[in-house]
């Protein structure tokens, strides 16, 4: 098995919902993840999926870092939104991902991706997503993203895309953080 559900809010109603918000391993274990600009960045994000009434799901690396996502994310997510916890054993998360869509009644045509590392686990999730479904889009807001490996994730993480021919359904979200010294966005 290559996830355990650690928890599942479904969605119950009849709207359409927007998109699935999808976190990856913002957690403590990550040193990419310990950054405050991250987090807030991260609890942005959450906080406009709640309003847009889109379902959150933590994608979390387990067993090797044993902490959840950290607090001030989650406690961000009310009760009465779809919402799913996931351990995942390895970077691509996509398989958890849509797993849980299904089963939650959550979108799964359209998926925003943020977290770290961009270069490992939010690039195999993104991709593995896109693989997965050809109708599937992808937007990665890039002030939302860390990476603790590679000095300029985008460049690199776009080059990945572009040599697999997944670029043309993945948006980059322009955005400034520190890490990508301004705005950044694929051509």
């Amino acid at each position: 098995m290559f996830f355990q559900l650690q928890e599942l809010r479904a969605y119950s109603g009849e709207a359409v919902l927007p998109y699935t918000l999808v976190v990856v391993d913002c957690q403590p274990g990550f040193a990419a993840a310990r950054e405050e600009w991250l987090r807030l960045a991260v609890a942005e994000r959450v906080r406009q999926a709640v309003r847009a009434c889109a379902p959150v799901v933590l994608l979390e690396m387990s067993p090797g870092m044993n902490q959840p996502t950290y607090d001030a994310i989650s406690r961000l997510i009310p009760s009465q939104t779809p919402f799913c916890r996931l351990s995942k054993y390895q970077a691509d998360g996509s398989v958890a991902v849509q797993s849980v869509c299904a089963a939650g009644k959550f979108p799964s045509a359209r998926f925003e991706v943020c977290g770290v590392n961009t270069d490992l686990c939010v690039f195999s999730t993104t991709c593995g997503l896109l693989r997965r479904n050809p109708e599937v889009t992808v937007t990665i807001p890039t002030a939302a993203c860390n990476c603790e490996h590679d000095a300029n994730p985008w460049e690199s993480l776009a080059g990945c895309m572009r040599n697999q021919g997944l670029l043309l359904r993945c948006s980059f979200q322009r955005g400034f953080s520190p890490k990508n010294k301004g705005a950044w966005s694929v051509d």
